[in-house]
């Protein structure tokens, strides 16, 4: 994915709220209750990614383990 998107964060009460479009959602994979990581570069531009949920790396791992 190249595209690149720009959104606002958004203060509801004393919680900061970032938006993300339905699109970018769909075509990440990402759903509601995912756990979402951030990494502000240099430029000030951010990375977003999805964090593996523990249970999910254990359960791959068992599966590479099965024969």
């Amino acid at each position: 994915m190249s595209e690149k998107w720009t959104v606002y964060v958004e203060q509801q009460g004393d919680d900061l709220i970032l938006p993300l479009p339905d699109q970018l959602l769909t075509e990440v994979g990402w759903t509601p209750g995912d756990i979402i990581t951030w990494d502000i570069q240099e430029d000030g531009t951010v990375i977003l990614k999805k964090k593996e949920r523990w249970y999910k790396k254990v359960w791959n791992k068992f599966n590479s383990w099965r024969i």
